[in-house]
Formats: structure tokens, C-alpha cells, sequence
């Protein structure tokens, strides 16, 4: 709790009176005392770690995801993967290992979640590896993605439409990247939505609330080239910007509202830029929302890959309010979490690393039921150093 100067004033003052009016001046300190401290909590925002991960060998490198009765779940990423929940009481499970597929490097998307409890995702391996998966309520892991070495680095997710068929990634490796969309149907037919240019990488797959599907790509080069396409489920396609800029990147995945405003990160990493958010309109109208200056965080660093952290999209709520995390930067380095306003006014509302055992390089940030903010961290957390699960209480 970070309380006013003038709290500490206060208390000072009140001991150097005579002995008649401290009496009269301890009573109405008390009284200051507690409003004062009252005041300060409302304005506070806590921290509450809800898990720190053990040393084997997995720590997450996505966010979580939540069913809206209280539970989270999440991913880990390693040598030894998992899929955990985290129920409302707290308790934290392993509900599917995933080191028997024998890759050291194996990464795994954020989840989706369907009506029935049915978690979905993606993973990506050094070999290259790729799977796009569905993990029941009854404990069943099933792979859905069509058989055959699939390129997918970084895993770009998987969406749902309200027949809960499966959109996800196909990227075949071949003397050139061509990626696809491809629809998997509940019986488990697959077909492809859309083809892209061939070269282009795809970064992530993100969804608005009419359900239309949009990506990003990116292309190296003498100049990166990062483009969005939206798609819709019937297959048609179209750009919606392409950004150019030598040694561009941005977050792979994106925020959608229900009129089609998208908004998302950019970064250069090899200058004095931080990052920014970004606002693209329907009609194709670009606004930078905010630039980070490093004090009130940061996404360059050597804490931010964007292949990894800071993946996760940000959350928009009703009243227009951005949420987040910077995977560096802030008060202690390691990464902030943070409201932007519709005004463009930025909150830090919590910096990590403030103690040993804190997390560090945060993914991004989910809301629940009551607007408080929950993630995880890539690193930190004690002797362990594999991070950890997060909640940030919001008064």
C-alpha cells in the first residue's frame, strides 16, 4: 500500500505540542490515522501470487483464460509442458502433461474455451512440431490438426465460432512458408478457410464478437513488413493494413471490439523505442493510442521476445478502458501491468520485482467477474526463477 506524504506528515507533527494538546491531538490523529489509511486503500492496488512454479523444467510463456465461474486456466511451455486450472478456491492442478512428445522446446498457446468446457489450443515444437489440440472436462486430449510435419512458431492460437468448429493455423514448411486458415469441424473434418501470400509467417489468430477471424503476419526482410487480414467464417478475405519499418515487430495477437476497432503493440527493438499502442479503424484510420517511455514500462529489452511474452491481446472493457502488461520496464524493470484510458491517460497499476520472490516479464492480463487483473510471468518467483500466477485486486 503506497500511502501520501501528508500521512506521514501528520503523524510527525502531532509529537512536538505540549502535554494538553497532545491529548486533544492524539484523538484526532487516530482519527486521521484511519481515515487516512482508509483512503489509501481505496486507491491501492495489491498483488496476490497464486502459484509459483516449481523447478521442472516448464514455466508459461501464455496467458490464461477463464470460464466465467471462477476457474483460470493456463499453459505452461519447456521441457516438461502442462495444462493447469486454477479453481476459485485457489487450488491449483495439472490437468495433461505434455512431455511425451519429447521436445525441449515446445511452446503453447494461450487456450480457448467453448460452452461445454472443452479447452482448445496450439503447441510448437523445435523439430518443427505443431499440434492443434482439444482437452476435455473428462480428461481427454485429442489432437485435431491434419497429420504431417506442420511449421508453427510462434503458436498462434486457436478460435472458436458458435458451432464450435475450430479455426486454427496450417503452415507447411517447404522452400517457402505458405500459411492457411483451416476449419475443423466438431466430427473432426478439416478444410481450409483461406490462403495466404506465400512468405508470410503467421503470428496469431484473434476473433471479433461477431466472429470473424483476424490475423497477423509478419516477413522479414530488408524492412519487416507486418500485415492484418481479417476473414470472415464463409472465407472471405481482405488486408486491412500493412505496416513497414526496418526491424518492426508487434504482438501477435490482437483486440477486436464490436464495431471492428483493432487495437494491438508495435515495437523497433533496435532503437530508443518502447513500444506503443496502437488503434486501426474500419476504414483503415491508424492512431497511436500511447507511447511507453521505459519508466512507466516497456516492450524492448532483453525480457521481451515477442514470439513469447507479451503475446496475450489486450482486454477491452465496456467502458472503453485498455488493459495490459509490459513484459520490461517499470519501476523495477521486469515488467508492469496497466490501464490506458479511452483519453489516453496510462495507469501503472502494478511494476514487478518489488521483492525477490515476485514474478517477472509478465504475458498480459485477463479481467474476472469483479474487474481484478490475473496473468502470469515468464520468470521469477522465487529460487525457481519459473514464474508465476498472478492476481491483481483492483479496489
Amino acid at each position: 500500500m503506497h500511502c501520501p506524504a501528508s500521512f506521514w506528515t501528520l503523524t510527525t507533527l502531532a509529537g512536538g505540542r505540549n502535554q494538553s494538546a497532545r491529548s486533544m491531538s492524539a484523538k484526532l490523529l487516530v482519527l486521521a490515522i484511519f481515515s487516512l489509511v482508509s483512503l489509501c486503500d481505496v486507491h491501492a492496488q495489491t498483488e496476490t501470487i497464486l502459484y509459483r512454479f516449481p523447478a521442472n523444467g516448464a514455466s508459461p510463456q501464455a496467458g490464461l483464460i477463464s470460464d466465467g465461474q471462477g476457474n483460470v486456466f493456463g499453459t505452461t511451455s519447456g521441457a516438461f509442458p502442462f495444462l493447469f486450472k486454477i479453481d476459485e478456491s485457489g487450488n491449483f492442478s495439472v490437468l495433461q502433461s505434455i512431455d511425451s512428445i519429447g521436445e525441449i522446446s515446445t511452446v503453447i498457446s494461450t487456450l480457448t474455451i467453448d460452452g461445454q468446457g472443452n479447452l482448445y489450443g496450439d503447441l510448437s515444437g523445435s523439430t518443427p512440431l505443431f499440434q492443434t489440440f482439444q482437452f476435455t472436462p473428462t480428461g481427454a486430449y485429442k489432437i485435431l490438426s491434419p497429420t504431417g510435419v506442420i511449421f508453427g512458431d510462434p503458436p498462434a492460437g486457436v478460435v472458436l465460432d458458435a458451432q464450435n468448429n475450430v479455426y486454427g493455423p496450417n503452415c507447411p514448411t517447404g522452400s517457402t512458408v505458405r500459411c492457411s486458415i483451416v476449419k475443423i469441424t466438431p466430427a473432426g473434418n478439416v478444410s481450409t478457410l483461406h490462403t495466404f501470400p506465400a512468405g508470410d509467417i503467421l503470428l496469431g489468430l484473434s476473433q471479433d464478437p461477431n466472429g470473424n477471424l483476424y490475423a497477423s503476419f509478419s516477413r522479414a526482410g530488408n524492412k519487416n513488413v507486418l500485415t492484418i487480414y481479417k476473414t470472415t467464417v464463409s472465407g472471405q478475405t481482405k488486408l486491412l493494413h500493412k505496416f513497414v519499418g526496418p526491424l518492426l515487430q508487434f504482438a501477435s495477437f490482437l483486440t477486436v471490439d464490436a464495431k471492428g476497432n483493432i487495437y494491438g503493440e508495435t515495437l523497433n527493438p533496435f532503437t530508443n523505442d518502447h513500444g506503443s499502442i496502437f488503434e486501426l479503424t474500419p476504414t483503415g484510420t491508424l492512431t497511436t493510442l500511447f507511447t511507453f517511455n521505459g519508466t512507466d514500462g516497456s516492450l524492448a529489452g532483453s525480457c521481451s521476445t515477442f514470439t513469447s511474452s507479451s503475446q496475450q491481446s489486450l482486454v477491452l472493457d465496456s467502458a472503453g478502458n485498455l488493459y495490459g502488461a509490459t513484459s520490461c520496464g517499470g519501476s523495477h524493470g521486469n515488467g508492469t501491468v496497466f490501464k490506458l484510458s479511452p483519453s489516453g491517460a496510462l495507469t501503472t497499476l502494478y511494476s514487478f520485482g518489488e521483492s525477490s520472490d515476485d514474478g517477472a516479464t509478465p504475458n498480459g492480463v485477463i479481467r474476472d467477474q469483479s474487474g481484478n487483473l490475473l496473468g502470469t510471468t515468464v520468470s521469477g518467483g522465487g529460487s525457481n526463477n519459473n514464474g508465476t500466477v498472478f492476481k491483481i485486486t483492483i479496489p
